[in-house]
């Protein structure tokens, strides 16, 4: 179990460099490929029932997998009082700052 930040981080570091190597050493022809219109429709079956999903759920999965698991890193950065690592480069307090000015600078 990670309980350091910056051993959290390494971590981290390692699975985003590993992940560039791998596109990295994609052929050329990976470059410009999309993927098939119809596989967003086509149905994928299930592996653990008899249903079947739609290719665009099953990307919809992925992305509201990733957002629950980042939002678990934020919330244990938190209780253990890490800094809450940011995407978008601001953090909240930040963001109330710049707020704070521009109420000032627009109530007078």
């Amino acid at each position: 179990m990670l309980t350091d930040p910056q051993e959290f981080l390494r971590f981290f570091d390692s699975i985003h460099r590993r992940t560039l190597r791998d596109i990295m050493a994609l052929p050329p022809e990976a470059q410009n490929w999309t993927p098939p219109a119809e596989w967003l429709n086509r149905r994928i079956k299930m592996i653990d029932t008899d249903g079947a999903l739609s290719g665009w759920r099953i990307l919809m999965m992925l992305i509201e997998h990733e957002v629950h698991h980042r939002s678990q890193i934020d919330t244990y950065s938190g209780l253990n009082g890490w800094d809450v690592p940011q995407i978008y480069g601001r953090t909240r307090e930040q963001i109330d700052e710049l707020q704070e000015g521009q109420r000032a600078r627009n109530s007078s």
